[in-house]
């Protein structure tokens, strides 16, 4: 029993061992397969790299040869000709106008843009489609005749003005009180304007009867006929959408010269020639400064005076007034109005000019005869011709148009080919009885020109207006010269300082030969023969030389005893 139950251990024991050897054996086989499997999966990935433990590095040297690459140069744009060039040129450089100029590049763009024609800005606006160039395209445009279907045109006329007028030299004469005008976007419209006398002027612009279509918001400017540039009166609406409006007084209708010039030449007979020159530069000049260098018949050296011709030391000539050279034994007629005499003056074959400066360096201001100063100067034989005269500088006397108003260093254009394009007028020849009743004086006649500019506030406006030009003229009382200052009866001197001081305000010199001062008895003081006071000066009458310089430090102009019988109102003068 004991045996058998030991037997059966052993038997369970065994199978039970052998159980786990198989199942172990199993397990194994399971673990090897799917090692297997995965070496095979492995097996088909690309095996990794295997990491480096060391870097060689090698360094080569090479000397240097020089940039071995080419050099690109960006080319420089290039722009067309005239204002399309400038435009585009302007516009492309914009960003690079120092701020201090912008306005002025501004001014600049419009006014080239507002002279363009269409083609023109349609040219520009192909390269450069800047706002302000399309505006300026479609404005050119709204007024350019362009043609249609069937041979038809249209175009769109400027209210009742006459265009062009955008510049002083196009501007429209203003003949009546009142000129209708039409503005379009950045447009100027220019006028002239005949100032012929003395007088307050009123320029201003107003909105049509209509009331649509008006432009409003304008700036107006009044320009001297010598600069389009700088406007000596501005007036706009300051923003408001209303019109402008400029009050102007001219003091003197008489147009001021630039320099002095020749006014008046005689060659007659015997010894009875001389020149004149004129001064209407609104100021007394002194001729230190001046000559008059001459060329005798043909000279030694083309182109250089043979004789520098100076006048008398310390002359001066007021302004309106001339300054004549003659012979020395010219006719009692001419030296009557003489300043200075010259015993070589022309014979009709030589030539003068008038100049600035001295020996060394000068100015040339006008000529008669050949211009002294040019390369091809030639004998003209026994004289130039003027005016369509023959040998008119010989057995002649020459005047200067009154509506000459500088020198012209141009002899050919200065004596013309007729009467009509002459600066001059050939008269008579001077004679021992016979001398030109405009010798000594002369007078500018020609009108002085002023010009009104109306351009649109904003730039952007469009439509009519009406410009009014309204003229008062000076009282006659209301003279240039006026008294400045007076002392009358002083409290802490003697009568003895008393003086009257008489002010010119005008821009020319006032000759006061035959002017009283009123108001001072026993009798009215008649001013001396030859008194004259510049533009700007000053003329003092005083009673006693001694007490005035004592009590003043400088004399006085002239001095009347009878100063101190002045009434006890204002002294006036006629």
């Amino acid at each position: 029993m004991r045996h058998t139950v030991k037997v059966l251990s052993y038997l369970l024991i065994s199978s039970i061992f052998t159980s786990i050897v198989f199942a172990g054996d199993s397990v194994k086989k399971k673990l090897l397969s799917e090692k297997e499997q995965m070496e095979l999966e492995e097996s088909a990935i690309a095996p990794e790299i295997e990491p480096v433990n060391s870097i060689s590095v090698r360094a080569v040297s090479k000397s240097y040869n020089g940039f071995q690459g080419t050099i690109v140069t960006p080319k420089i744009k290039q722009y067309p000709d005239g204002p399309e060039g400038v435009v585009l040129e302007l516009l492309d450089n914009w960003d690079e106008i120092p701020p201090e100029d912008v306005a002025k590049a501004q001014e600049k763009l419009t006014m080239l843009l507002n002279s363009m024609p269409y083609e023109e800005l349609k040219n520009v606006f192909y390269y450069n489609s800047n706002p302000q160039v399309e505006s300026a395209l479609y404005q050119s445009w709204l007024t350019t005749q362009r043609s249609g279907q069937n041979g038809r045109s249209v175009s769109r006329t400027a209210g009742t003005e006459a265009e062009p007028n955008g510049g002083m030299s196009s501007a429209n004469a203003v003949s009546t009180d009142t000129t209708s005008g039409y503005l379009t976007a950045y447009d100027e419209d220019w006028y002239s304007v005949a100032v012929g006398t003395a007088g307050d002027w009123v320029f201003e612009t107003h909105s049509t009867s209509s009331g649509n279509g008006n432009v409003g918001d304008t700036k107006l400017y009044l320009y001297a006929a010598n600069s389009a540039t700088s406007h000596i009166e501005y007036n706009d609406d300051g923003g408001t959408g209303s019109y402008s409006k400029i009050a102007h007084r001219f003091e003197d209708s008489t147009p001021p010269t630039s320099d002095l010039f020749f006014s008046e030449y005689a060659e007659g007979t015997s010894n009875n020639k001389y020149l004149e020159i004129y001064n209407g530069t609104g100021a007394t000049i002194s001729l230190d400064d001046y000559a008059y260098p001459s060329v005798t018949n043909a000279p030694t050296t083309a182109g250089q005076y043979e004789y520098w011709n100076t006048f008398d030391a310390g002359a001066t000539v007021a302004s309106g007034d001339v300054y004549v050279i003659s012979h020395g034994s010219a006719s009692a007629g001419i030296l009557a109005e003489a300043d200075e005499h010259h015993t070589y003056l022309s014979n009709g074959d030589d030539g003068y000019a008038l100049v600035k400066g001295t020996e060394e360096s000068f100015v040339v201001l006008d000529v008669i005869g050949q211009n002294i100063t040019e390369s091809n100067y030639a004998d003209p034989g026994s004289g130039w011709a003027v005016a369509g005269v023959s040998n008119a500088t010989k057995d002649h006397t020459l005047i200067r148009k009154g509506s000459v108003l500088s020198g012209n260093t141009n002899w050919t254009a200065s004596a013309g080919t007729n009467t009509a394009d002459s600066e001059w007028e050939v008269t008579d020849k001077p004679t021992a009885t016979y001398t030109s009743s405009t010798l000594g004086s002369h007078t500018i006649t020609a009108t002085n020109l002023y010009y009104i500019k109306v351009t649109g506030s904003s730039g952007t406006y469009a439509g009519t207006y009406l410009l009014t030009v309204g003229e008062t003229a000076f009282n006659t009382n209301n003279g240039t010269l006026v008294i400045n200052e007076i002392n009358y009866n002083p409290a802490t001197t003697t009568d003895s300082t008393e003086f009257i001081e008489l002010y010119n305000a005008g821009t020319a010199a006032v000759n006061l030969s035959g002017w009283n001062v009123l108001g001072i008895m026993p009798s009215d003081y008649l001013l001396p023969s030859g008194a004259s006071i510049a533009a700007g000066g000053y003329y003092v009458i005083a009673r006693d030389s001694a007490s005035y310089v004592n009590l003043y430090g400088s004399g006085a102009d002239v001095y009347w005893g009878y100063l101190s019988s002045v009434y006890s109102g204002w002294p006036d003068y006629t």
